[in-house]
Formats: structure tokens, sequence, C-alpha cells
């Protein structure tokens, strides 16, 4: 596939690559640019842009599809682990960090489990918080449109 001319043209020589510093202070590999989000903008754009417009009928319709599809997926690379972290620290406010996973799923598993067993109660302010701003987070993602349909919490 070739991208069209000026794809890359807001990416300097300052941004060619990026380190990142380990756990112990020393420097890591470089992340050689364009970085997974700039390949998905740029796919993006050359499908909207310039293949959109010369299809009709279904391939159109499948190319919007897959539009969307990157949108969502730029979505996830950009905002997922910041939500993660965000209802990963709901999460231990209502179930509590002692527990062996501090993983999004292995929480909301015990969550689950705990209203369930009747140790967490289904009405508890904190919980309903907490389902409220997952809800919108995952909605953000997966289609940021419908949160303007959405009524004011």
């Amino acid at each position: 596939m070739v991208l069209r001319d000026g794809a890359y043209d807001h990416i300097t020589d300052a941004t060619v690559s990026t380190t990142w510093t380990g756990e112990d202070g020393a420097a890591g590999m470089t992340q050689p640019r364009p970085t997974a989000a700039e390949l998905l903008d740029a796919v993006r754009e050359f499908l909207e842009d310039d293949l959109l417009p010369t299809l009709d009928g279904r391939l159109r319709f499948h190319t919007r599809v897959a539009v969307n599809a990157l949108d969502t997926v730029g979505r996830e690379l950009r905002h997922g682990p910041a939500t993660d972290d965000d209802e990963r620290q709901r999460l231990d406010a209502l179930v509590g960090s002692s527990i062996g996973g501090h993983d999004v799923e292995t929480l909301a598993r015990t969550l689950a489990e705990a209203i369930r067993a009747g140790t967490v109660d289904p009405d508890d302010p904190l919980l309903l918080d907490h389902l409220r701003r997952t809800a919108r987070a995952d909605v953000a993602i997966a289609n940021p449109k419908w949160l303007d349909q959405a009524p004011p919490t």
C-alpha cells in the first residue's frame, strides 16, 4: 500500500524515536516512529479520504466499517491504559487490593462474586458510581458519539 504524499510530514527529526526508562533507571530500547497510533491514523486517512470517495454500495459500506474499527482501535490505544488504571483503582476501593491478581478482569470477577455472595450491596453508591464510570469509559472508546445522546450523570 502506498500512503498519500505528506502522510508523515508531522514527524520531525526530533520525533523519529522515543526512549523509555526501565524500573532500574536504565535507558531502554527506542520506539521507532511512526507509532502504532500514527500508522492507524495514516491507514484510516487513506481509506476515508482517498478510497471511500471512489467506492459505491457494498464496498463503500465495508470500507466505512473498517474506518470505524480503526477509529475504535486508535481510541483504545490512546485511552485504554488510563481507563484501565481508573477502573482498577475503583475496583480496589470496592473489593480491596489484598486479593491475588490486580488486573481489571480478576478484580471485576471478584466484585461480581462479592455481589452474588451479598458482601457488596447492589445499591452501594460506590458500586453504582463505578458502574456508571465504567460504562461511560467503555462507550467513550467504542463510540463517543453515543455519549452526546446520553442523559447527564
